[in-house]
Order: structure tokens, then sequence, then C-alpha cells
């Protein structure tokens, strides 16, 4: 290098030094550069007309798929009617023809109910996926509408991020979460009738469950929703991370930073993975809840059937809908934790497609030919993002013939 060449070049030991004082100042701005927007509803009726568009031409598949839910629901609760008439009237008169057509009954309702539930989950798993694709394709189409100033102030795999995992969890909505939620509407207003036809002081009973389920839901889906929301943005911070370090790799290597880039790695690992323990313990909780609650509510309808003048056949009819009955209420409160990861997923994707075209910068072309000129910056402060910066206080001049190299 010639002495009127200056550099600033980065330590090459920098990954054995302790770690200097503004480390933690820096990590904080990495992470503000990461950070998302603030929280949305629990639920966004917005959202969700957003996404019927993508949807909307699939629609036959979608309602086919909606009726085979409710057949399948009508099944089901016509099982424990069958087999109150089986038990009434074949026990009681000896009839062994009745118990043997009643076995029939319910043996062909579950066949069919079976066979109705591979077309259902075939079906909307193919609406889904194919209302995802063309999701996909409008996200990567507005991508390159997007000006370039819009990618100086977006880490890559934060973008790559709303293309794959949000949309992701967007379809396992589709795929697992919303007509199963329908259907399990269907069957709980159908065995809550069905509960009263057969023994409405019984029914009293198991109701008294529903506003402790409710109030706990309740405590929880807001904690869920920051905790799954959490989770997309810590899996755009990691694969930007991940992109930018792979990119990167022959810098990394250069100046030995290989222990600093796995210290940065394990810290944004380790958020990633505690954000995934918070969700999986406001599930646990509300599933364990809902369990304790419905099983000191079988006991005290078992502890009251004794004090009961019924059929046996009733008994056993009104014992089958009271299992079922917790059954939607349990899986409801599980779909709607799919509910917070999709309403996160397309809060974010919906934001990104909100973004209208980036004007450029000004720019003006300095004339090549005018090499008399000399360069200095002075003072100079930048930031990408507000509140986040990136240069602070930068000075440096470079004379006429004279070369300046900022590395780090």
């Amino acid at each position: 290098m010639s002495p009127s060449e200056q550099a600033v070049p980065a330590k090459a030991n920098e990954a054995e030094a302790p770690a200097p004082a503004g480390r933690k100042q820096t990590e904080a701005i990495l992470r503000a550069f990461h950070e998302e927007d603030a929280l949305g509803k629990s639920y966004d009726w917005g959202l969700m007309k957003r996404l019927w568009p993508f949807v909307h031409p699939y629609r036959t598949l979608f309602f086919a798929a909606m009726s085979v839910v409710m057949i399948t629901a009508a099944g089901a609760l016509a099982q424990p009617l069958v087999m109150r008439w089986a038990i009434d009237d074949g026990v009681a008169s000896r009839d062994a023809g009745v118990l043997m057509r009643g076995g029939l009954i319910v043996a062909a309702i579950v066949v069919v109910s079976q066979l109705l539930s591979f077309f259902q989950i075939y079906t909307i798993q193919v609406v889904g996926a194919r209302a995802m694709a063309d999701l996909r394709r409008v996200i990567f189409k507005h991508l390159h509408k997007l000006k370039v100033g819009f990618f100086d102030v977006q880490p890559v795999g934060r973008l790559v991020t709303r293309v794959t995992n949000d949309v992701d969890a967007i379809l396992e909505l589709f795929a697992s979460g919303a007509l199963g939620a329908f259907g399990d509407l269907i069957r709980l207003v159908g065995i809550v009738v069905a509960m009263l036809i057969l023994d409405w002081h019984l029914s009293i009973i198991a109701f008294l469950a529903v506003p402790p389920v409710v109030l706990l839901v309740r405590a929880v889906r807001k904690r869920s929703r920051e905790a799954y929301r959490d989770i997309r943005a810590k899996t755009a911070r990691m694969n930007a991370t991940m992109n930018e370090q792979v990119n990167g790799m022959a810098i990394v290597q250069a100046y030995r930073r290989e222990h600093a880039a796995g210290r940065e790695f394990d810290q944004i690992n380790s958020d990633y993975r505690d954000a995934n323990i918070r969700s999986v313990k406001y599930e646990a909780i509300q599933d364990a809840a809902i369990e304790m609650v419905s099983a000191v509510c079988l006991a005290s309808i078992i502890l009251a059937l004794g004090y009961r003048q019924s059929s046996f056949g009733t008994l056993v009819a009104f014992n089958a809908y009271l299992v079922m009955f917790f059954e939607p209420i349990s899986a409801l409160a599980q779909r709607y934790t799919l509910l917070q990861s999709a309403m996160a997923g397309a809060e974010r994707v919906f934001g990104l497609l909100d973004i209208k075209e980036v004007d450029a910068a000004p720019t003006s072309n300095p004339d090549d030919g005018d090499a008399g000129l000399a360069f200095e910056l002075d003072h100079v402060d930048f930031e990408y993002k507000p509140g986040v910066p990136v240069l602070k206080d930068v000075s440096f001049s470079a004379r006429p013939g004279e070369k300046i190299a900022v590395v780090g």
C-alpha cells in the first residue's frame, strides 16, 4: 500500500478479545432493526376478509368440504342416540336382533364418517395449498414492484420469512383450523340440544363448566397472541442473520469472526427457543385447565346420576354426550392457538403488501472527468430506520489522488 493510502482495518483478533463496551449497544441496535410493528388485534376480521379473494377461485371445493363437515358432525351426534335405542329396546326386552341392528348402524356411521373425513381433509388441504401458492405469487410480484431503496432498510431474511413461514402459518389455519372449528361449533350446538332433551337437570351441571373455560381462554389469548407474534419476529431475525452470515462467509473467515458470529447466532437462537417455549407454556396451561374442569364436571355428573331415575340407555347416551361435550371445547381452544399464529402471519404478510412503491432518493451523476475534487464527511449520522443509528458522528476526508478504505 502506498503512503498516500489510508485504511481503517477491522481487528483480526476481535473474536478472541473481551466484549467491548459498545457491543451491548450494537446488539440493541440490531434487535431494534429487526423488530416488527405493534401488535394487532387477537382476531382481525379485516385480515380474514383479505384472505377470501385467494380462496374464492376454489370456493366449490371449499363449500363441498364444509358440507362434509356438517354430515360427519351429524353422524357423530347420532351415535349415542342409536346406542340408547339398542340398549333400552334390546337389553330390556332381551332382543338380540335389536342389539345387532344397533351395532351395525353404529359401525356404518363410523365407516361412512371416516371416508367422508378423508375427503374433507384432502379437499381443504388442496384448497389451502392452492390459495397460499397464489398468495406467495402475489407477494413475489409485489416485491419486484418496490424500489431499490426499500431493500436497503429491510433484512433479506425478513422478506424470505414473509413468503415462507408466515404464509405457512396461514396455510395451517386452512388445513387444520377453519373448517375444523366450524365442525366443532356444529357438534357443540348439537350436543347441547341433545343433552337438554335427554336430561336438562344434568345438562345444567355440564354447562356450569363453560364460564370458567371462557374466562381461561380470555386470560390466555392475549399472551398467546403476543408469543406467536414474537415467534414470527424471531424467525424473521434468524433468517436474516443466516442469510447475512452465509452471503458474507468469506469476510467472516477473512477477519476471523467465526466465534463472534457464533455468539451472535447463539443469542438469536436462544431468543427463538424462548419464544417457542413461551407459546407452548400458554397452550399447555390452557389444555391442562380445560381437562381439569372437564374431569371435575364429569365426576359431579356421575355423582348426580345416582339420584336420577333414568333408563340405562339414557345414562349411557348422556355420558357419551358429556365426553363429546368437552372435546369440541378443547379442540376450539387448540384451534384458537392456530388462529393466533395465522393472524400474526397474516398481519405481517398484508403489512408487506400494503407498502407502496418507495420513492428513490434523488441522485446526481458527477463528472467522471473531474478528478481534482476532494471528498469529506463531516460529523455524518445515518439511519435506515428512525431511531436506530447505523453511522454516528463519522468524519473523514480524501484529498485528490488519495484512497480511503473503511472496513468493518
